[in-house]
């Protein structure tokens, strides 16, 4: 999984279970340090978390505000509440790649959030 400009969407295909040990329990600091190791972005970015509600993005967020961080945040509505904003800036696709493109909510063909 990639971070776009510094944002982390933990989604359903690598949802709680990318943070949990075998046994079930959360993962500590070092656990969540060895998931990202491939990731393009250090504790010293700001990261802001996200999924699709908001409860899934607490859990890193709290590992890492329980370890001292304070550069973080969690945008709790979500991508759900993002969407019911037409004039909300989207970025789709990698950044690193030639295929990212920057627009707004209401121009997304799909995938919009009924209002």
């Amino acid at each position: 999984m990639r971070s776009f400009c510094n944002r982390v969407k933990i989604g359903v295909r690598k949802n709680l279970l990318w943070f949990a040990n075998d046994d079930g329990t959360v993962k500590n600091l070092d656990g969540f340090k060895e998931v990202w190791k491939d990731c393009d972005f250090t504790l010293d970015n700001h990261l802001a978390f996200y999924c699709g509600t908001g409860w899934r993005a607490t859990v890193p967020f709290l590992v890492l505000y329980e370890n001292g961080y304070d550069n973080i945040s969690v945008y709790d509505g979500g991508w759900y509440e993002w969407l019911m904003h037409d004039d909300y800036p989207v970025q789709v696709g990698d950044p690193a790649s030639d295929d990212c493109v920057h627009t707004t909510v209401g121009e997304l063909p799909t995938g919009k959030a009924a209002k």
